[in-house]
């Protein structure tokens, strides 16, 4: 097992992980319902900056900035059309609604960009500091963009007025608004930083790979199950499932299993099969700890 590949691969696949399990961890934490809506912010994200530096020339840090916020602001409207007028039914049918926004948002990006593979097409040098290891700039960028997004999130939630009510209504949704709060902007904020962090990882992954329109559906289940893993709920819980999940598969990956089945030159599990790693990930934990590692308190106490 090649261990410095490994760690590699492990710390850029849980940041892009990270990234989009906190706005998952978010909006359950606020609405109290799975958001499967939330992974297809990867493509509204992806696509918007992917035209705004392949189409518009723009310089990639403006195009990414602009895709953020353009990507808040739709999840912002997505919750005005759609949510909002579901705040009081149960969470099974808001859940039921966010499968529906899930397709929709994947049939506009479909008929607005085609079906065909779109590429950044940036050139990313190939850094030789890890000995024995592939390394790109690219993929030191992504752990520090990645980084840099977890600890602003941090910093939003412990150190400002909205991520203190934020933190309060998540705690109990009805005893906030007694105290003042305003349920309906905290929620807007809820769904413009869910918009933002879905885009996050969206960009990161288009650059690394390549952009589709089924780019969200294939981050579907790694999302939960590391959001599963971590604690519904919890931002720490989010990052620390995406870490976990992340480590678990690359090390399935890298084991050499051909002693066990008697082929001498090497029997590994193909990548395509990573989803698997994942989904027994997830069943495991509701096995042994159905609330996740990390459990955030209840909503409701």
């Amino acid at each position: 097992m090649n261990i410095p590949q490994v760690a590699i691969n492990t710390f850029v696949w849980a940041g892009e992980l990270g990234v989009i399990s906190l706005g998952l961890s978010l909006s359950y934490a606020i609405l109290g319902f799975f958001n499967f809506a939330q992974p297809e912010f990867v493509i509204v994200g992806g696509y918007l900056a992917w035209a705004g530096y392949s189409l518009m020339r723009l310089p990639i840090f403006v195009a990414a900035g602009l895709s953020l916020a353009g990507t808040g602001l739709i999840a912002v409207g997505i919750d005005l059309l759609v949510f909002r007028p579901l705040r009081t039914v149960s969470p099974a049918s808001k859940m039921i609604a966010s499968v529906g926004v899930a397709i929709a948002l994947r049939m506009i990006a479909q008929i607005m960009f085609g079906g065909a593979a779109k590429t950044f097409g940036i050139i990313w040098r190939p850094l030789h500091i890890v000995p024995g290891a592939y390394l790109t700039s690219l993929e030191v960028w992504i752990v520090a963009m990645t980084a840099l997004a977890m600890v602003v999130f941090y910093v939003v939630l412990a150190r400002t007025k909205i991520g203190l009510a934020l933190r309060a209504t998540a705690d109990n949704f009805a005893l906030a608004q007694a105290r003042g709060i305003n349920g309906a902007r905290i929620i807007s904020w809820m769904w413009f930083l869910s918009g933002a962090l879905g885009a996050l990882g969206g960009i990161l992954l288009g650059m690394e790979t390549q952009l589709r329109p089924t780019s969200g559906l294939s981050v579907l289940v790694p999302v939960f199950s590391a959001a599963t893993v971590g604690g519904f709920g919890s931002a720490f819980g989010a990052v620390a499932g995406a870490g976990l999940l992340a480590l678990a598969q690359n090390i399935v990956l890298a084991l050499n299993f051909g002693p066990l089945v008697g082929n001498p030159h090497g029997s590994y599990i193909p990548t395509d099969y990573k989803d698997v790693i994942a989904l027994g990930a997830l069943i495991f934990t509701l096995l042994i700890r159905p609330a996740g590692l990390f459990a955030a308190r209840s909503r409701h106490g």
